[in-house]
């Protein structure tokens, strides 16, 4: 008696908004409830496959992890899972974290970034030198599909981490020029990064005198310390970029919690370069 599913008669309409309120309900003893209400929006169509775990932090298989959790854009903490699509609140009881010949711990869990990501705290800092592992099962998208069923693991080291991770290089370098159109682009970090966090609102390329965002896609390093941008089409000849990182809604930071000790801003990009003509 502590949850109502209202189940409509026909298929909602799709692309369209939609809410729902609870208003002066009680409790067996009289006591009433604040006023709650929600409000969503559909998609095109029909969603029958479970939501997946794109990334973890701590990553799947790092090693000498940082003790500390207690950094990070989110609750702040340094743990966190990102997933596909948007996951349901309700169904956030299906992930543990559980250190290695132990019990899963009290977590909390919170979501974050339209539902996609979920933050995990702790009561305390992690143990040194232990292997954890996050399970993740009976979790669901906001149409009940369950996930299937997936762990991730990690392992301590004995230190805490509080040194803040800089910019080192990108490609192209800052005010170079004649650059092959198809010349790779990336930044590199001096530690590796946190991958939930990268998106393209937070790593992008440019045009630098129209300022219209160039469509690419993103590839992280297997140790996670650079970033690689693709275009989608070819890049113009005889053009002004920019690439830019930026701290827009939250800072990037490193596995540890860590923000970037320079964030870049709009009008500060981390590279400007000119393709040959």
């Amino acid at each position: 008696m502590m949850s109502v599913t209202m189940t409509p008669a026909s298929t909602l309409n799709a692309n369209s908004p939609y809410d729902y309120r609870c208003s002066y309900a009680i409790d067996l003893t009289g006591n009433g409830t604040q006023y709650g209400y929600s409000y969503f929006t559909t998609g095109s169509g029909p969603s029958t496959t479970g939501p997946a775990l794109l990334y973890a932090n701590p990553p799947n298989g790092a090693a000498n992890v940082a003790i500390n959790t207690n950094n990070g854009p989110f609750n702040g903490t340094s743990l966190g899972l990102l997933f596909n699509e948007p996951i349901a609140e309700n169904s956030l009881g299906g992930i543990t974290l559980t250190p290695a010949g132990g019990s899963p711990l009290a977590i909390g869990v919170s979501q974050n970034i339209g539902d996609t990501e979920v933050a995990v705290t702790l009561p305390s800092q992690l143990q040194p030198n232990t292997v954890y592992t996050f399970s993740i099962s009976g979790v669901t998208d906001y149409t009940g599909n369950a996930i299937s069923p997936v762990t991730s693991t990690f392992t301590t080291g004995s230190s805490f981490d509080y040194t803040s991770p800089t910019i080192t290089g990108s490609v192209p370098a800052d005010s170079a020029t004649n650059v092959v159109v198809t010349t790779p682009i990336t930044i590199t970090f001096s530690k590796p990064m946190d991958p939930i966090l990268f998106d393209s609102s937070h790593v992008f390329l440019r045009d630098h005198n129209t300022q219209a965002v160039i469509p690419t896609t993103f590839t992280l390093s297997g140790d996670l310390t650079t970033i690689a941008l693709t275009p989608v089409s070819p890049l113009s000849a005889g053009t002004i970029y920019d690439l830019v990182e930026t701290s827009y809604n939250w800072n990037l930071t490193d596995i540890a919690g860590n923000g970037l000790s320079t964030n870049y801003y709009y009008y500060s990009p981390v590279a400007t370069f000119t393709t040959a003509p």
